[in-house]
Parts: C-alpha cells; structure tokens; sequence
C-alpha cells in the first residue's frame, strides 16, 4: 500500500466516522422530538440498554480477545484452520445468546425492575414488551462484532466504521413509523436496525472467502484459550457499563 493510498483512507474512514457520529446524534434528536422524556422513551431506552450492555458482556469480550486468537492460528495452522476457528467461536457466542435470550423472554418484568426500579406498572409493561422483542438483537451484534473483526483482520477498515449508519438510519425509520402508526415498532426498529447491521457486513466478508459452518467444540484448545482471555475483559467492561448505568 502506498504513502497515497494509506492517506486516501484514512481520510475517508475519518468521514464515515464522522457522519456516523452525526447520524448518531439525529437519531438522539428525532427520538427527542417524538417522544421527550415520555414514559415511551423511558421504556424504550431501557430495553435497548439491556441488550446493549448483555452484548458488552460477551460480543465485546469476544471479539476483543478472537482477533489475536484468529492470528495465531492462522500462523500455526493455516487460514482453514483460523476460519473453523471462526465458526466455532460464533456458534458458542449464539448458543450463549439463545440461553440469555430465553430468559429475558421469560423474566422481562424482573430485568426492568434490576434496571429501573422506580418505573410505574404503565411504563414496566412497555419496557418488558420492548425487552422482548430488543433481547433478540444479541445475535445480531455478536455476529456483526465478530464480522467486522474478521474484517478488520482482512484490513477492512472502512465497512466496519461505517457498519452504524444502516442501524440508526432503521432506527430513525422506525422512530416516524412508531410516532405514525404503533409504538411497538420502536422495538422492532430496534431489531431491525442491527439485522441491518450483519446484513450490510455479510457481502463483504462474503467478498474473503470465508464461509461459515456449524461446528461447535468445545474441548477445542484455542476455544479454551479465548474464553480465558475473555475473563478478565468481562469483568472489565462490566464494571465499566454498571458504572456508566448509575
């Protein structure tokens, strides 16, 4: 890559970036405009928040701990090697998911009442439908995040910094569908927008070759190695995302 070329991009990361970060904010202001401090937004804030900092939990972990695991199996035992890799650690982040998934399904009155204990039963029951329907995203931002580390690792830059503009212009979407029609399809904007996310990413990892399997090992030594650097990023985060919470 020349002196030129490496210029060029980051030039144009630093643009995608920043109208990312300007969809961001008009995506804060129509919600403002819409609903205010409503007992909508309350509740909708809530149930994005929760899968929000579940994600953090695992898909931040994972991700940050899979890319120099993929590396180093990828120099040990080849590409095919490091992209079964892939696959087994996607596919034991989305079991993970299923289990987290199913209980917020079942418990969605408890989680509001963990996360915001002084709602009113109006505002508890609007949050726990929200949950239900926001708590499914988790597949969606582990698959993103480990796809855009895959990128990252194939020196894609620039579609995983851009990978936030189709999630807020579906929010937005959603926002004036919800104002319009029904206030359930802020929770489904809220899902839809990080489909969009992985949807946006697929022809590009596509675009490396890569292709998914559904293998699961869990006695695999590299997995094993991932999960134990995991550990300490978990407890890390979490800390972090509780604290931002209070």
């Amino acid at each position: 890559m020349t002196k030129r070329v490496f210029q060029k991009n980051i030039v144009l990361l630093m643009a995608v970036i920043t109208v990312s970060k300007l969809f961001g904010m008009l995506r804060d202001i129509v919600l403002a405009n819409f609903y205010g401090t409503s007992n909508v937004s309350d509740a909708y804030l809530i149930a994005c928040s929760v899968p929000t900092l579940l994600f953090y939990f695992i898909g931040h972990a994972l991700s940050t701990s899979y890319l120099p695991m993929y590396n180093k199996v990828k120099k040990e035992h080849g590409i095919q090697k490091a992209d079964l890799f892939t696959s087994n650690i996607t596919n034991i982040a989305l079991l993970l998911c299923t289990i987290i998934i199913v209980a917020l399904q079942l418990f969605p009155q408890f989680i509001v009442k963990l996360f915001a204990a002084g709602f009113d039963s109006e505002t508890s029951a609007l949050a726990a439908r929200f949950i239900r329907t926001s708590a499914i995203s988790l597949y969606c931002m582990v698959l993103v995040n480990i796809g855009s580390g895959y990128l990252q690792i194939c020196n894609n830059f620039l579609i995983p910094a851009a990978v936030s503009l189709p999630r807020n212009f579906v929010i937005i979407a959603s926002i004036f569908l919800a104002s319009s029609f029904n206030v359930g399809f802020l929770g489904w904007g809220f899902l839809g927008a990080y489909l969009a996310e992985f949807l946006f990413l697929i022809p590009f990892i596509k675009k490396n070759n890569y292709k998914h399997r559904l293998y699961v090992n869990f006695k695999d030594e590299n997995i094993k190695e991932t999960l134990y650097l995991t550990v300490p990023i978990i407890i890390g985060v979490g800390v972090s995302q509780i604290n931002n919470i209070k």
